[in-house]
């Protein structure tokens, strides 16, 4: 940002991040924003060093960057910021960055990973896989001075047989636990905990239905510097997604992941048959509609969403996760032909889950509700104008999603 003359000031920076991430706390007014010594001492340190990190991963020849982009036709634009219309967010893009492929375009998160091994490598440095950090080592002061680690043969514990003794745990023959000193200290660079169920259940305020990371993200960092007497915070504050419910009950470690929700004719309601959610915004914030919580009935209104879609989202976006190419081969697709009958089928469906729904049912209203949000949402579509959740009239709204993914759709 610096070198292409974009600002980023201090002020600004740290009202933002406050703003978005404590919205309770903040006060613009307050010299530190509403944020407690501690806090506001992290907000500082990361917006001083995340240059300078940023940097020295380039200067030394572990990565090149460039400009996060917008998705399908507005891949040409640098990416806006979420929640950009927050007065805070100056300016409102060039913050997100990507490590550059060879083509100079955005790449992932592999091509992260991989530019930094490669650099590992080249300079002399281990990078040792299947090496999982069981618990540090402290000396008689209470200091950190290494760490066990448990060591894993894949190779060994494939080749080794299950029985009824192995069946629960990876056979001792498979694994060693090595005792590493530490010459100046020990750094984690970890997941989070998304694959640890208990963890998940127990921390965060949301139900439980799987998560987006690697199957090792089950909170060894956590369990560890729980014990070390670690101050631990903001956990709540996860990266959300959403995702379909029954591949999640199905299979928790399947992939299932709606970044980006791509396409027009199409809205999410409660089981109510109301919407509940600016459709369009992004995958971290959206998510926390689910949360809205009925004080009458003691449930959560929106806790399953259901997308309503027609057959031009079929066939200009198919393909394009969650709409799927061939809606038949998936069995948490249902159709109907009016919306009535649609009504119907979402009915039937929703009364087959209740082992694994919290006894979800459908309010008696729903059909009428979802008839009525059809009606609603096409006028708005023929005004260009949504009155309830402003849909559309958001720039992230209208620059992050893809475009169609059938050339000719118009």
């Amino acid at each position: 940002m610096q070198a292409d003359g974009f600002e980023d000031p201090h002020e600004d920076a740290l009202k933002y991040m406050t703003r978005y991430a404590l919205p309770y706390k903040y006060n613009p007014n307050d010299a530190q924003y509403g944020l407690s010594d501690d806090d506001y001492a992290l907000y500082t340190r990361y917006y001083d060093s995340a240059a300078e990190v940023v940097a020295l991963l380039q200067d030394q020849g572990a990565m090149t960057w460039t400009y996060g982009r917008n998705f399908g036709p507005h891949f040409d634009q640098v990416q806006i910021d979420y929640i950009e219309e927050y007065e805070e967010n100056v300016p409102k893009t060039h913050h997100t960055l990507h490590p550059a492929l060879e083509d100079g375009n955005p790449g992932g998160g592999g091509d992260m990973i991989g530019g930094c091994t490669a650099w590992a490598e080249a300079n002399g440095i281990g990078v040792h896989v299947n090496h999982r950090v069981d618990q540090v080592i402290l000396n008689s002061a209470g200091e950190v001075i290494g760490v066990e680690v448990v060591v894993t043969d894949p190779a060994a514990a494939a080749a080794t047989p299950a029985t009824d003794a192995t069946a629960e745990a990876s056979p001792v023959a498979s694994t060693q636990t090595l005792s590493i000193r530490a010459r100046k200290g020990v750094i984690f660079g970890t997941g989070g905990f998304s694959r640890n169920a208990d963890m998940m259940r127990h921390l965060m305020p949301s139900p439980y239905y799987g998560g987006c990371g690697a199957p090792t993200n089950e909170g060894d960092l956590l369990r560890i510097s729980a014990a070390l007497g670690a101050k631990l915070g903001n956990l709540h504050n996860v990266w959300r997604n959403e995702g379909i419910f029954e591949q999640a009950v199905a299979d928790t470690g399947a992939y299932n992941c709606a970044w980006f929700l791509s396409g027009d004719s199409f809205f999410i309601v409660n089981k109510h048959g109301k919407r509940f959610v600016n459709e369009k915004r992004n995958y971290q914030d959206r998510p926390m509609a689910h949360q809205d919580w009925d004080p009458n009935f003691g449930d959560g209104t929106s806790r399953l969403g259901f997308v309503i879609y027609d057959q031009r989202v079929q066939d200009s976006w198919g393909g394009a996760f969650p709409w799927l190419a061939d809606p038949t081969t998936a069995p948490y697709i249902i159709s109907g032909n009016t919306i009535e009958e649609l009504a119907a089928a979402i009915e039937e469906r929703v009364e087959s889950l209740l082992d694994v729904t919290g006894n979800v049912h459908l309010h008696v209203d729903f059909a009428g509700n979802l008839a009525a949000e059809v009606e609603k949402f096409n006028e708005y579509a023929r005004t260009g104008l949504d009155l309830d959740f402003s849909r559309g009239s958001l720039q992230y709204d209208l620059t992050i999603p893809f475009g169609p993914s059938n050339p000719d759709s118009p």
